[in-house]
């Protein structure tokens, strides 16, 4: 039988050699020091290339088609200034994107990072000039990932003021959130992180406000960030006494910090329990106390807000109907629509414990018919 194809033989040679040569690269890029080191340069360049900030890592361990070991993190400003540092973190790549020039990850866990946020006087955050890009019209972003699983164990973030007070800070309004800090920080989360979109399921957040003396402990569910608003689907939040389930959004999230008023809202609470006295820490002016149970539909920004539907339950106290509340933060005006239902003057005193309802607590059980 006559051969098909015939291979001279200093093609097959150069052929061996080039699958001898290739292995060896193949071993040395993805086991070596060598290779980790390249990687390591890489990864600080293209950060480099793509954002004003800047990225550097102290050691990397361990081989791309397994796990990678990182130490001594650290992420600066445009100034040189510390953002973040990451004690370690255990990352696995999508080697495969390599060959593409990309960088994606599969999973990463973060040991210890620590995030310092600063507002300058002119109103920014150091941040905001560490992710800024140098060319945001490109769209081939290798520090673009569509889907990393993430881990962070004993987290902090602290912020710090090098300029006066937010408007709402200094009136009083709202807790300085540019003076905060949030310690032992666990949570577990995928992200996909693209330019016009950041989606984050999580799956659970917890941590420490040692200037309240509180612990978040637990959060969970699907947040999806564009531009100015903020998508909340089958959010849980457990805080102290404080269970809230929500879905909605939250628009003009910017105009937040100095004008809450202005903040639009759509959310729905579902079988929630609200505990006023969790949240006075970060709304001083609030005066309610005890625990409520609520489903509420709320609409429209703070400062007029509408309340297409709620049921509220305390006690003996069972009331449902439609509300609005319009001059926050100035003034307050509400108006109410109650369904039939009934109403204790106990659980008012127990609701707005400085106030006087002396004469209501006298009455007992009320029952009530529509009231508009």
């Amino acid at each position: 039988m006559r051969a098909l194809l015939t291979i001279p033989r200093g093609v097959l040679k150069g052929l061996v050699y080039a699958a001898v040569a290739g292995a060896v690269l193949f071993l040395a890029l993805t086991r070596t020091q060598v290779g980790r080191d390249g990687l390591r340069i890489q990864l600080e360049r293209q950060f480099g290339q793509a954002f004003y900030g800047e990225l550097r890592i102290g050691q990397l361990q361990g081989n791309l088609l397994n796990t990678l070991y990182a130490h001594n993190i650290h992420l600066l400003d445009r100034d040189g200034a510390l953002v973040a540092s990451i004690d370690a973190a255990v990352v696995r790549l999508r080697w495969q994107d390599l060959l593409r020039r990309t960088v994606s990850l599969n999973s990463i866990t973060l040991i210890q990072p620590e995030l310092n946020l600063m507002l300058r006087p002119d109103s920014t955050w150091n941040i905001g000039d560490l992710f800024s890009r140098r060319n945001p019209s490109v769209r081939d972003d290798p520090w673009e990932f569509t889907s990393a699983d993430i881990r962070i164990m004993d987290g902090s973030v602290r912020t710090h003021n090098l300029g006066p007070s937010p408007v709402a800070v200094a009136e009083g309004r709202l807790f300085d959130y540019t003076r905060f800090e949030a310690t032992h920080i666990q949570t577990r989360m995928n992200v996909e992180w693209v330019s016009d979109i950041k989606l984050l399921d999580v799956d659970f957040f917890s941590g420490d406000l040692p200037p309240t003396g509180q612990r978040i402990e637990n959060v969970q569910g699907q947040f999806v960030i564009m531009d100015d608003q903020v998508e909340l689907n089958q959010v849980g939040l457990l805080f102290g006494g404080t269970s809230l389930t929500m879905t909605g959004r939250l628009d003009q999230i910017s105009h937040f910090p100095d004008i809450p008023g202005n903040a639009a809202i759509d959310l729905e609470l579902m079988d929630s329990r609200i505990a006023p006295a969790d949240f006075k820490p970060f709304f001083p002016l609030l005066t309610a106390a005890d625990t409520l149970a609520v489903s509420a539909r709320l609409q429209g920004t703070l400062g007029d807000l509408s309340v297409p539907a709620f049921n509220l339950r305390r006690g003996a106290t069972a009331l449902s109907g439609t509300a609005s509340a319009v001059g926050y933060p100035d003034s307050l005006r509400l108006a109410l629509s109650i369904d039939p239902g009934r109403f204790s003057g106990d659980d008012l005193q127990a609701l707005f414990p400085a106030g006087r309802f002396a004469s209501l607590q006298a009455l007992g059980m009320i029952e009530i018919g529509r009231m508009e």
